[in-house]
């Protein structure tokens, strides 16, 4: 049985290890943290700190009295206005480039049916930088023919076949939508079956 005296309202009860105690309750805006000795809880002030600096890629923002945040510059807007407030808004990763009136890629201007993979240069519509490129591709063929598309340097056909487009139907077209990693210039690779009739991609948009 606990017996505890001059209890009020507001106290903790812990253990210090052969018997239960009391804590008295702590005053306005205390908050409950551990001694020094890692051995009881006390009643402490609650911490705080200051902003020293707001950098957004490598360019700081605001003085020098406010310590330091590194956000990628892709990914957060940054600005100071006014003087010593910090606004931070997350940027828009995924990208839209809009609504193309012909397609990118096709076979001849881009893509080469010879059954070879092939260096994809798709930075005229993501920039030359690494990121996830969304694809809109369409293949159409008398028999069955199929494309495939992989990150560049990729080899493994586990991550082959999950970026390919096959057609499994004579005489029909067949759409699928594929996501892509992109290298640090904005290239991808490509591969047509040789005597493919028609492959066209369009690069619909992009996350960074």
């Amino acid at each position: 049985m606990l017996n505890i005296s001059n209890e009020a309202e507001g106290d903790v009860l812990y253990y210090n290890g052969s018997a239960w105690v009391r804590l008295a309750k702590g005053t306005a805006s205390q908050v409950l943290t551990m001694n020094a000795g890692a051995t009881a809880p006390e009643w402490g002030s609650a911490g705080s700190g200051t902003l020293n600096a707001v950098e957004e890629g490598d360019v700081q923002e605001g003085g020098s009295d406010i310590t330091t945040l590194d956000f990628d510059a892709t990914d957060f807007d940054v600005s100071e206005n006014p003087d010593k407030e910090i606004n931070i808004s997350l940027g828009t990763l995924y990208h839209d480039v809009g609504d193309p009136a012909a397609v990118h890629y096709s076979i001849g201007s881009g893509l080469t049916a010879d059954s070879t993979w092939n260096d994809l240069d798709i930075s005229a519509h993501v920039g030359s930088a690494a990121v996830l490129a969304h694809l809109r591709v369409v293949i159409e063929d008398a028999t069955t023919r199929q494309s495939k598309f992989r990150e560049n340097g990729n080899s493994n056909a586990i991550n082959i076949g999950v970026c390919r487009v096959d057609r499994e139907v004579d005489n029909q077209y067949h759409y699928q939508d594929l996501w892509i990693q992109t290298d640090s210039s904005g290239v991808i690779e490509a591969w047509v079956e040789t005597g493919t009739d028609m492959c066209n991609v369009v690069v619909a948009g992009y996350i960074d």
